[in-house]
């Protein structure tokens, strides 16, 4: 629960008589009373315990009780059992679902039990949550814009999940399942690797996405961000042709376009490559390029779902434009 706290939910759930101990009405430790923050690498985690068995870990409803030095916790269904130590305002966590034990620092003021400080129960809004330069923020890469919240949920061509955070992997899920991508976070850049291959994400300046917009954010249909490509692979007797074109449509209003051609005969062979890049606008039936080169063109726009895969496609003048990333069908 705390080393996971960017939020997933995961982890084997304990037995009746476990969850049963999880009550309101349990004994609790007047000095674990309050808001507590700790710092896990990029992660920082904050859990408040109210009087009465209840709390919040980043924003998300727990319940708890204590049994000596036993500290009980069930968020969400999911029950941990952890060890806890308080030392005036720290309290060291151990056990459960770390790896590794967790030192914890009291926040706030106030005179508690014992004359040891304690925050008093406040709703999560209440709390001040300074901005964090870790994972929390808007990512671009060539492929997709990611949007990552601090409450625990995480927007991705448009789409919401919720994630999680332990060590270098992160858990996105939804209705339908879960994923798993190992990442690296250095500073500005987040390298995710997605079903082998490495993607960059750069972080987005706040208000940077607006001023190179000129003013279009928020106005593309959010379903449309990413990459999406066309393939085709033409083989004959006497050679072939294979054709690989990929747009990447940016939720700030800009486009990228990359396309490979190859083609091998009896007597030769040739490959040409182009690329381009502007700014875009769509709506429901169209899509309008504005080439930085080429000028303003527009498109007819269709969504199909691929008729084996199921993955989504955008059919651009009667080209089939297929999904980069994993995404959920029309």
């Amino acid at each position: 629960m705390f080393k996971a706290s960017f939020r997933f939910g995961s982890g084997l759930l304990a037995t009746c008589a476990l969850l049963c101990g999880v009550t309101a009405t349990a004994q609790q430790e007047p000095g674990l009373i309050g808001s507590w923050q700790a710092k896990d690498g990029e992660l920082v985690i904050r859990v408040t315990f109210n009087p009465d068995g209840t709390g919040t870990l980043d924003g998300t409803p727990i319940k708890y009780s204590v049994k000596g030095a036993q500290l009980i916790v069930n968020e969400e269904g999911t029950i941990n059992s952890y060890t806890f130590k308080l030392t005036g305002d720290v309290m060291v966590v151990s056990g459960g679902d770390l790896d590794s034990p967790m030192t914890f620092h009291r926040q706030g003021s106030g005179e508690g039990v014992g004359g040891r400080k304690s925050q008093p129960a406040v709703a999560p809004a209440a709390e001040t949550k300074p901005k964090e330069r870790g994972l929390v923020g808007r990512w671009q890469s060539s492929q997709a814009t990611v949007q990552i919240n601090d409450e625990g949920t995480l927007v991705l061509d448009g789409k919401t999940y919720r994630y999680n955070v332990k060590g270098n992997i992160i858990t996105l899920a939804d209705s339908e399942g879960s994923m798993q991508f190992p990442f690296q976070l250095s500073g500005d850049s987040l390298n995710v690797l997605v079903n082998g291959e490495l993607v960059v994400y750069k972080r987005i300046a706040e208000g940077a996405g607006s001023a190179r917009a000129g003013g279009n954010v928020g106005a593309n249909p959010p379903e449309l961000f990413g990459k999406w490509c066309y393939i085709s692979n033409v083989n004959t007797g006497s050679g072939g042709r294979m054709s690989n074109r990929c747009f990447t449509l940016y939720e700030n209003g800009n486009y990228e376009y990359y396309s490979e051609t190859s083609s091998s005969g009896a007597v030769a062979s040739s490959a040409s490559q182009e690329s381009d890049s502007g700014t875009w606008t769509a709506t429901a039936t169209t899509l309008t390029r504005n080439s930085r080169t080429l000028g303003s063109e527009t498109y007819p726009l269709e969504k199909q779902n691929h008729p084996k895969t199921g993955d989504p496609m955008l059919v651009l003048d009667g080209d089939a434009y297929v999904t980069y990333s994993p995404r959920a069908p029309w």
